[in-house]
């Protein structure tokens, strides 16, 4: 069984992770922190674990009784945290924020996009949970970036769901994770991402277009993406164009490839609090931990 403990148990990202956490066969729920709900039952936040759970939030962080602590403060605060805090030597961090996503934040974070980086995954001890955005666009160009097909300019339309902040573009560090994460398969790569970031959808899904030329047959293309994303529990290629339903609360990511002369465009849909945050972290729970990676996260997409 592994304790798992949360930090941050008031944010959004932490009612995704409990709403799975609390119907895994492998873990016991030991603590969830929040100072500003400190007594509190969880459900008093998050209203849909009402029945589920009588858990109650709290100020204390007992961390020597978990084997794994999530940290869902998306806003940062982990490295502050850590350099006032000693660990116990066992215990595993799955860290939300930014902070440790990139290769330049030298530390012992691995980067959790299981897709790119699994093996590395299951023999870490601390995991940067990858952002959402930058989730949806790697995983319509890693495998154009294993075999060396990105160009120097890729167009980039998202829409970002639920976000709760109007933006146009990506964020620089959103960028700096997207580049970083294509570099470790195409280590030419140094594209310019020109990006749009289209009005709310008011949908949990994000989605993106991804434009570029690529000189090589659409079937072929195809059975690159199929071959690289054959080991993958989640991530699947669909023959025909993807609708939100397919993925709508699941931790699925499915891409669809069209192609116009040397233009390929690549569309990509995931559920952004599942296979773009919680669904995700959980993903590399069950990597740190040595399960089968699906376990807990074989939820069916709305039907419509």
């Amino acid at each position: 069984m592994i304790h798992v403990g949360i930090m941050g148990g008031e944010t959004p990202e932490a009612g995704e992770l409990l709403r799975l956490l609390v119907f895994h066969p492998d873990v016991e729920l030991v603590f969830v922190h929040s100072a500003e709900y400190a007594g509190l039952p969880v459900t008093e936040v998050h209203h849909g674990l009402y029945g589920d759970t009588e858990l109650r939030f709290t100020h204390y962080l007992p961390l020597e009784e978990a084997d794994l602590l999530f940290v869902c403060a998306v806003k940062g605060g982990l490295r502050e945290f850590l350099s006032t805090h000693e660990l116990p030597r066992e215990l595993k961090v799955i860290d939300f924020g930014a902070e440790f996503r990139l290769p330049e934040a030298i530390s012992e974070f691995e980067y959790g996009l299981p897709e790119l980086n699994r093996r590395a995954t299951c023999h870490s001890r601390f995991v940067a949970n990858p952002g959402a955005l930058p989730t949806c666009v790697l995983l319509g160009l890693l495998p154009l970036a294993k075999h060396l097909l990105l160009p120097d300019r890729i167009e980039v339309r998202l829409n970002d769901g639920l976000q709760t902040e109007e933006r146009k573009n990506l964020s620089t560090a959103e960028l700096s994770e997207i580049c970083a994460g294509l570099v470790r398969l195409q280590t030419s790569f140094s594209a310019t991402l020109q990006n749009e970031i289209l009005p709310h959808s008011h949908s949990r899904v994000v989605s993106a277009m991804l434009s570029l030329p690529v000189r090589v047959d659409i079937e072929e293309l195809k059975k690159m993406y199929e071959e690289y994303y054959a080991e993958d529990a989640f991530t699947w290629l669909m023959p025909s164009l993807p609708t939100e339903a397919d993925v709508l609360n699941t931790n699925k990511c499915v891409v669809h490839l069209e192609k116009e002369g040397d233009l390929l465009t690549v569309r990509v849909y995931m559920d952004r609090w599942l296979k773009g945050a919680s669904g995700q972290a959980l993903h590399n729970m069950n990597l740190l931990f040595n399960l089968e990676e699906s376990v807990g996260l074989k939820l069916k997409a709305s039907i419509v």
